[in-house]
């Protein structure tokens, strides 16, 4: 049988083991893999939508904690139309501005901006979804805070070793990841990637990735531990007196769209 007349499930089977970009390149030119691209499910689409925004290696399938019922596949090419958008936009580093130094010739689509972004969209609704108030030795980060800061310091990519521990966070890379993308929803981060494209002004770009370079360039610890005592309310007002969680509430209202809540850095 010829390769252009095999059936749809035989191509979706096959489709299964290949990174997007390969099947698009092969549906270009084959009648019935472009058939069975029309009818791939959804899972299909979950697994090469995950495998794109998270920059993840081909042969990355752990994708247990994904949430099947979302519009994958417009949501990768709304990420796509997006991501030409970004591409447009100057890069964000500045000599003059400490939080930025380190993007100085960075491209404004470089993949660890890319993951910023997709990590940002992962953040909770509120601080208490981060901190456990009661634990054990005080205010803490709970299993998700954990997991959320261990991919801010070692974002998933191909050099990742999904199985190294981190013995101060106490999880792996992929319980880490696993846990993070439980929580991720298409929507969410396209509307987040939306807010830092608009109208090609870079300073919304600026700021989110400030705000970020605050928090990640401190010691785990300090993340690790909130400022708050047991039985203090989590409000953004007890929070905003540190600048690491000052930060971090900023990237909170960033995530969840409270974008007139937002503090402009005047000078970005």
């Amino acid at each position: 049988m010829s390769h252009q007349n095999l059936p749809s499930d035989c191509w979706q089977h096959i489709m299964k083991w290949c990174p997007l970009n390969d099947v698009l390149s092969l549906a270009r030119v084959n009648r019935s893999c472009r058939d069975a691209l029309r009818s791939a499910p959804t899972d299909m689409w979950a697994k090469w939508c995950v495998q794109e925004l998270f920059q993840l290696p081909p042969n990355h399938t752990t994708l247990a904690a994904v949430n099947i019922n979302q519009n994958w596949k417009e949501g990768l090419r709304t990420h796509r139309n997006l991501l030409s958008k970004l591409h447009q936009l100057p890069s964000p580093g500045c000599q003059y501005q400490k939080y930025l130094r380190y993007l100085q010739g960075v491209p404004a689509d470089a993949p660890r901006i890319r993951s910023t972004l997709v990590l940002l969209s992962t953040l909770p609704e509120s601080m208490d979804l981060l901190y456990d108030i009661d634990g054990a030795h005080g205010p803490e980060m709970g299993e998700f805070g954990r997991s959320w800061v261990f991919l801010m310091f070692f974002p998933p990519d191909n050099s990742s070793d999904f199985n190294e521990i981190d013995r101060d966070l106490e999880v792996t890379y992929n319980t880490a990841f696993q846990n993070v993308l439980s929580r991720f929803d298409v929507q969410r981060y396209l509307r987040l990637f939306s807010y830092i494209v608009k109208d090609n002004c870079e300073q919304r770009l600026r700021q989110m990735m400030a705000e970020y370079r605050q928090i990640s360039m401190r010691d785990i610890f300090q993340l690790l531990h909130s400022p708050l005592k047991r039985g203090e309310e989590v409000t953004m007002m007890v929070y905003s007196t540190a600048r690491l969680t000052g930060a971090l509430s900023q990237l909170l209202l960033l995530a969840n769209g409270d974008y007139e809540k937002l503090l402009t850095w005047a000078h970005l």
